[in-house]
């Protein structure tokens, strides 16, 4: 019990001071913009996207944590993916997510090694997903890119360049001997601390943690099959992700552009904010959003949209993955072919 308060009022400060940093960065005159004659009709929509990529999001981590044998029913993935959003949103850079979503898959009964590599490919995933609808939303809207947002290119270019050097660090991970010898490359330097009596159990564990993480990025590259299905989902979700603009505007004008244009803005801010390094891009998404999303709305209410596109994208991230953080309950996870098994000797 004591436990369960100590992680609540850790949760609720964390959320706390974060919320009263990001919202310093935003305008409140903005609030002042807000469209009388909203239509809460798309204004639910949006939200029902936003709904529509969490559910994604627990569906990949279900079907990875199964492609390791292991079993995990949706809720459970669910809880864990939501979690995770809040420590994305929480963190510069979005960073605190991975290693949270190692630690929960842990006390789910993973070990660290599978819980990584399962962390690994779907970050890879949806990294590679979204530079992918990135360049092909460039390359299809290029005219409209340079004709109506100025200087757009340059900030294009470093998100990619980022996101290429995201993807090479998660390609760090299928080498067990780069692996191997980064991580024995920092116990040596370790050892050379007050920690140097440790060490010896550390490299053992590590070393072990490693040979279960290529095993299970083994069977993970095994299943081809799902890696259509994870890519196909992923472009899913990312979608619905960048179709909120559209909604937003819907919801706030008297009549709406064209929806290619609204998804090409929405996937160029997504890649750019991902370089600011504030908890939530706070501050910087706010600017680059306005940059790419002022030509659709009119001036007494750009600066409102853009704060509810930032409530529905990122506010809710914080908010209810804080709840389910607050829910999620440890409880093991059973080896696919452990219940598998069981079953067919109950059938004999």
């Amino acid at each position: 019990m004591k436990k369960k308060v100590v992680s609540i009022l850790l949760i609720l400060i964390f959320t706390l001071l974060t919320a009263v940093y990001v919202i310093k960065s935003e305008d409140p005159a903005a609030l002042s913009s807000m469209p009388a004659n909203i239509k809460y009709g798309y204004f639910s929509a949006a939200i029902a996207l936003m709904v529509i990529y969490w559910l994604f999001d627990g569906f990949l981590l279900m079907k990875l944590v199964e492609s390791v044998s292991r079993k995990i029913v949706f809720k459970h993935s669910f809880h864990i993916s939501m979690a995770v959003q809040f420590f994305n949103a929480a963190t510069p850079f979005a960073g605190g997510g991975q290693p949270v979503a190692v630690y929960l898959l842990k006390r789910k009964g993973l070990t660290y090694g599978e819980s990584t590599a399962v962390v690994v490919i779907k970050s890879l995933v949806w990294q590679g997903t979204l530079l992918a609808i990135t360049v092909f939303t460039l390359i299809l809207n290029f005219g409209y890119l340079t004709k109506n947002i100025a200087g757009f290119f340059p900030l294009f270019v470093i998100g990619v360049v980022t996101n290429l050097a995201l993807i090479l660090f998660y390609c760090m991970f299928f080498s067990r001997s780069l692996m191997t010898k980064i991580m024995n490359g920092l116990c040596n330097i370790l050892s050379k601390t007050r920690l140097r009596k440790s060490i010896v159990k550390m490299k053992e564990n590590l070393n072990r943690e490693i040979a279960l993480m290529a095993s299970a990025l083994k069977k993970l590259r095994e299943h081809k099959k799902e890696w259509a299905e994870l890519l196909l989902a992923t472009c899913v979700q990312i979608t619905a992700f960048c179709s909120v603009l559209y909604f937003i505007q819907a919801a706030c004008e008297p009549s709406v552009s064209d929806f290619f244009d609204l998804l090409t803005s929405q996937t160029m801010v997504t890649m750019i904010s991902g370089l600011i390094p504030s908890p939530g891009a706070a501050g910087g998404a706010e600017g680059i959003g306005y940059i790419f999303f002022k030509r659709f709305f009119k001036p007494t209410s750009i600066l409102a949209a853009v704060l509810i596109w930032r409530f529905i994208t990122y506010y809710l991230n914080l908010l209810i993955g804080g709840v389910f953080c607050l829910i999620n309950k440890d409880r093991p996870l059973k080896l696919k072919k452990r219940a598998e098994s069981t079953a067919n000797k109950g059938a004999n």
